[in-house]
């Protein structure tokens, strides 16, 4: 596939895109409370369905609480990999590692979402279409959000990371950052100064991803 026509506002904008990366070292300088509200600031302008804007966020700066919330992931990684054993646990140990790495960084952004309602999750055929479909784009339009705040972070200079591994240990993390028990934890998102700068990961061409008559790419 060709590349897009080029434009101002569209060549800034894949840069941007392009040059951001998944950081999980970090340099022992703090983030601004300015810039985590730069971040917030980015991410809470999302789309939603409907606008139901169903993302929470919690910040965390304190070093006894990362510790914490590193200890019950180590302590649920082990669980997992024990559990299955054998040559899957060994080849688990590299990516528990990677799921505690969180605790190095100076602030951990953990996104929550809105659970639906006991009553629209086991009543769903009584909602409408519409109300059916919010439901359903509550998770896509949290991860939009994220999206949002790692682009806002590279903007700033700031290396983040969106990490999904330490929701092994989601009901325990959940208790350490309080709040609402209607809230469910999506992710982790470490961010500080990188202390390096990853290789770009290869990508598929834009013609792969397509399907259908037009499409070249797997199902």
């Amino acid at each position: 596939m060709s590349e897009p026509r080029s434009g101002g506002a569209y060549d800034e904008l894949l840069a941007l895109l392009r040059g951001r990366r998944s950081v999980r070292r970090f340099l022992p300088e703090p983030v601004s409370e300015e810039d985590v509200r730069r971040l917030l600031e980015a991410a809470r302008w999302a789309p939603s369905p409907t606008n139901r804007q169903p993302w929470r966020f919690a910040v965390v700066r304190e070093t006894e609480r990362k510790t914490r919330m590193r200890e019950a992931v180590a302590e649920a990684a082990r669980t997992a990999a024990a559990s299955v054993g054998g040559m899957v646990e060994e080849g688990m140990a590299p990516y528990a590692a990677m799921f505690e790495a969180f605790e190095q960084a100076p602030v951990v952004v953990a996104v929550l979402a809105r659970r639906p309602s006991r009553v629209a999750a086991r009543l769903g055929a009584g909602l409408s279409d519409t109300e059916r479909a919010a439901l359903a784009g509550d998770l896509p339009a949290v991860g939009a959000a994220i999206q949002s705040l790692l682009l806002a972070a590279h903007a700033l200079g700031l290396g983040a990371c969106w990490m999904s591994g330490p929701l092994l240990a989601a009901p325990d993390l959940r208790a350490i950052l309080g709040g609402p028990p209607t809230l469910d934890l999506v992710a982790l998102i470490p961010v500080g100064r990188p202390a390096e700068t990853p290789e770009a990961p290869p990508r598929r061409d834009a013609e792969q991803l397509l399907v259908g008559r037009k499409g070249t790419g797997p199902a």
